[in-house]
């Protein structure tokens, strides 16, 4: 079966964005778990633990880790 020149490009694109979207979520990672650390939050801890937490869990989804970026800038 002879695949067609598009649907290569297409999953090579697709292999691009993964890699892309590891790389940034990587320093987006690096920056939140610093804004997000408890000890920089002493007056709202437990809230600082839980988006801290969240942010660790969600270390390698770059949505995830944007949504958690307007959470950090509105509630802490």
């Amino acid at each position: 079966m002879i695949q067609s020149f598009s649907g290569r490009k297409e999953r090579l694109n697709e292999s691009n964005n993964v890699v892309e979207s590891i790389a940034k979520s990587k320093m987006l990672y690096k920056e939140l778990i610093k804004k997000s650390h408890p000890d920089k939050h002493p007056q709202k801890e437990k809230l600082a633990k839980e988006i801290a937490e969240l942010v660790n869990n969600n270390r390698y989804n770059y949505r995830e880790l944007l949504k958690l970026k307007e959470r950090i800038e509105n509630e802490l």
